[in-house]
């Protein structure tokens, strides 16, 4: 039993170092399009719609990178994990519809006294609001949940993933525009790479069948620094101290369980980072 302990272990370090390494090699190309020396000269103007709080204000220009991250990875998670488990992967529309109703149709298959989404009659009905719990806690419904997300990613080409990640690319190189006068050709090529990573990254969610997530703290959380989460601007200090969130800069990334027969233990993938509030 020992051994067969030990193997799982094993395997599971194995996974998560390759998330691991998906991530970061995702994070590492948002900080190379979101730093101030390779966009050029940048500027916000006071009260911009993607400062409303006035962070950069509050802070001074430095600040201004930290914000852009944050922005970047707020429209990643918006457009590729908006629901877990994958299924936010085609993000909002028609396509992101159907693959919930592909849900809902084989949780009735399996569960019909069991109520999982409000009405779909209609042309213009609500996109359906779904519960997820099932994947907490059933082996065979994340069995089924892995084969189909690996059923789409052996698809050749998927016209609704392309559709989401150039909806997401457009979102991104606006927001780079609306700081900078002329988007370098290198930065437009990097964002093409950051969204096929990113929704890499969302297909994984779905074929593992632990729990796989993002978690971007709010602000004025509370958060002890080292643990899921850095200080960005001071990234090889662990204090081990709890800090107020100001800024989640970059979420973490978690794994919970393995989806069979474990639910509920915990591991970082990898960390986070945040600005922490400091002291006036």
């Amino acid at each position: 039993m020992s051994s067969l302990s030990s193997q799982k272990g094993q395997l599971r370090q194995t996974v998560d170092g390759n998330l691991r390494r998906l991530f970061q090699r995702l994070q590492f190309a948002i900080e190379v399009v979101t730093e101030p020396v390779n966009l050029g000269e940048i500027s916000l103007v006071p009260g911009s719609q993607l400062d409303r709080d006035g962070f950069v204000e509050r802070n001074g220009e430095g600040a201004l990178r930290f914000l852009l991250k944050h922005i970047v990875w707020s429209v990643i998670i918006n457009g590729f994990f908006s629901a877990p488990f994958g299924f936010g992967i085609f993000g909002d529309g028609e396509a992101r519809d159907r693959l919930f109703q592909l849900y809902v149709t084989w949780r009735r298959l399996v569960a019909p006294d069991h109520e999982t989404t409000g009405s779909q009659d209609g042309a213009n009905s609500q996109p359906p609001t779904l519960d997820f719990g099932i994947f907490f806690q059933d082996p065979e419904a994340n069995r089924w949940r892995s084969s189909t997300f690996a059923s789409i990613r052996s698809s050749t080409v998927n016209p609704a993933m392309v559709a989401n990640s150039e909806k997401v690319g457009r979102e991104i190189h606006g927001l780079l525009s609306a700081v900078t006068t002329t988007v370098p050709e290198e930065i437009t090529n990097k964002v093409d790479e950051i969204v096929s990573l990113a929704g890499e990254m969302a297909l994984e969610t779905g074929i593992h069948e632990s729990h796989l997530g993002l978690l971007m703290p709010a602000p004025g959380t509370s958060t002890q620094i080292g643990q899921e989460f850095i200080d960005c601007e001071d990234e090889y200090t662990v204090s081990r101290t709890v800090e107020s969130v100001e800024l989640g800069v970059c979420p973490y990334f978690y794994r919970v369980g393995d989806g069979t027969s474990d639910f509920s233990t915990t591991w970082v993938i990898a960390r986070g980072k945040v600005y922490i509030k400091r002291s006036p």
